[in-house]
């Protein structure tokens, strides 16, 4: 199945492929119908098609909901982790020149640690 790709403006988008997608389909709700389908696309951040395609083509994996929460679990991290890494080379370089540890060393690599796991744990979920 084709994995999803990211769009400029930060709207997941389906890669492309060669010929295009072709092929459409027309589905017709009542009223009632229509406004569930759009509260749970607006619950899940997508548009109405988006879920009608997300539902059939990937309904073995994670809701959308659910893959969008873990993106921004691991882009927090992420920034956490580039913060403490600037830290981290700012001690190093500190102890290289004076020869000594600054105190606050052993809580950055704490942090760092600490980071590491959520990353990991946050990568097995994509799996």
């Amino acid at each position: 199945m084709a994995e999803v790709a990211s769009h400029a403006k930060g709207q997941d988008r389906r890669p492309r492929v060669p010929g295009g997608r072709r092929k459409r389909v027309a589905v017709v709700f009542t009223d009632d119908e229509y406004e569930l389908v759009q509260l749970k696309a607006v619950s899940a951040g997508v548009s109405v098609p988006r879920l009608l395609v997300d539902s059939v083509l990937y309904s073995d994996r994670r809701s959308v909901a659910a893959r969008r929460a873990q993106s921004a679990e691991l882009q927090k991290a992420l920034r956490d982790l580039r913060g403490i890494a600037t830290n981290v080379n700012q001690l190093t370089m500190t102890a290289n020149a004076s020869g000594h540890v600054i105190a606050g060393t052993a809580d950055a690599l704490a942090a760092l640690a600490r980071i590491e796991d959520r990353l990991v744990d946050a990568i097995e979920g994509f799996r």
